[in-house]
């Protein structure tokens, strides 16, 4: 039986374990960070006056917090509640851990099983109508769980088709990303909104992707998704963003799906030239061996063309963020090597160009592809630090 690898570039808006975030790539180049506050937030346009964004952190925040016994893996996501506390999904463990706005751990929640308060690798969170957990799970589950914010069962919502990305919006609507293969080379995926009272699904939206892959001997090899991802995102309104990167369109929904608006980015394609794939190569080759691939594998992948998985452009960008101010971050798809993307433009929500800036991480391994949270004019997210030898994620607060 051939095995596949699935190693796709974009996160949107993380792992959850995200279906669009390979294995294969780098341990530890992961942030995984989600937005779903309605407070104040820091004045930007200090920073896209500058044109940078550095990130030093908070260094009292979580500074008695054992982060090494509890963050000994990167499958995580993060939400903070309306009350600074915040929630991260520990996927491979099926558990669920709360932290106060201090960064203490205080409570942790859920274990693996298909009964009513367990889970099954719990990947996406977010924050419906401002009082319940929306915890995406494994898709295959077709099922998303909903606690109270002291981390109390409520519901499980089952779902008609695998949900592989989900979203709370509010008045009990949810944002669910699902996906369909049309036939062995074509998927269309599908955005659909579910009211989780009646069980009611509304299609919204779909996009279509080609599904490139290389066959490496006794394998199906997919190093990346440069087709294009879907990215879900979340007003202060409660009102659904949808961007689709091989589209310059971004389109705003009502949680009851009807559209609000379209925002033109104006982007201009990028072609793929053979250096960039060249050294895109070579990038995934060192990946697999820092991965420990076996040696006949990586030999079969070096002896691969790159040429036939990729599209005559790039994505046009690689995340969406919309911050507690209602701007909207566009994270620019530069280079193959997502870990060098950190260039943002900066929109309003009526689809005016605002600004523009490069985020600085610091001593943090740089990787936009996942969200961005704020809270009180502060902005947290799980790093690793880049010269860590083992896995040194922890939750970091940054004052802006």
């Amino acid at each position: 039986m051939f095995r596949e690898i699935i190693t796709e570039c974009f996160l949107q808006r993380g792992v959850r374990l995200n279906p669009r975030c390979g294995s294969l790539l780098s341990k530890g180049i992961v942030i995984f960070i989600s937005i779903n506050v309605v407070f104040l937030c820091a004045d930007f346009r200090q920073f896209y006056n500058k044109g940078v964004l550095k990130l030093n952190p908070d260094p009292e925040f979580g500074k008695n917090t054992d982060w090494e016994s509890l963050f000994y893996d990167t499958k995580k996501k993060m939400v903070i509640a309306p009350d600074g506390s915040f929630f991260v999904s520990n996927t491979n463990q099926h558990t669920i851990m709360k932290f106060d706005s201090k960064g203490n751990r205080t409570k942790t929640f859920m274990q693996k099983g298909a009964g009513p308060s367990d889970g099954y690798y719990p990947g996406d969170l977010s924050i419906l109508d401002g009082k319940y957990l929306v915890i995406g799970e494994y898709a295959e589950t077709r099922r998303i769980s909903i606690f109270d914010l002291n981390g109390n069962f409520v519901k499980v919502v089952k779902v008609s088709t695998p949900p592989f990305v989900s979203l709370g919006l509010k008045n009990n609507k949810i944002a669910i990303l699902t996906k369909k293969l049309l036939d062995k080379d074509r998927n269309e995926n599908i955005v659909i909104i579910k009211d989780i009272t009646t069980g009611e699904e509304k299609k919204i939206a779909s996009f279509f992707t080609n599904r490139r892959i290389i066959n490496v001997g006794p394998m199906i090899y997919s190093p990346g998704n440069f087709e294009g991802s879907v990215y879900l995102e979340k007003t202060n309104e409660g009102n659904l963003v949808v961007g689709f990167s091989s589209s310059n369109q971004i389109s705003i929904y009502t949680p009851d799906g009807k559209i609000i608006r379209s925002i033109d980015l104006g982007f201009k394609p990028v072609a793929v030239t053979g250096d960039m794939i060249d050294e895109y190569k070579k990038y995934r080759v060192q990946s697999l061996k820092n991965d420990r691939f076996d040696s006949e594998t990586i030999k079969r992948i070096e002896k691969a063309s790159f040429e036939s998985i990729m599209p005559d452009n790039l994505p046009y960008y690689c995340n969406l963020i919309v911050l507690p101010d209602n701007t909207l971050w566009v994270v620019e798809f530069a280079n193959m090597e997502i870990a060098a993307n950190n260039r943002v433009r900066v929109y309003s929500l009526d689809g005016r160009e605002i600004g523009k800036m490069v985020i600085d991480f610091g001593v943090y391994k740089t990787n936009i592809y996942s969200s961005i949270s704020f809270f009180k004019g502060s902005l947290y997210g799980l790093f690793e630090k880049k010269d860590s030898e083992d896995i040194d994620l922890r939750i970091v607060k940054v004052n802006l």
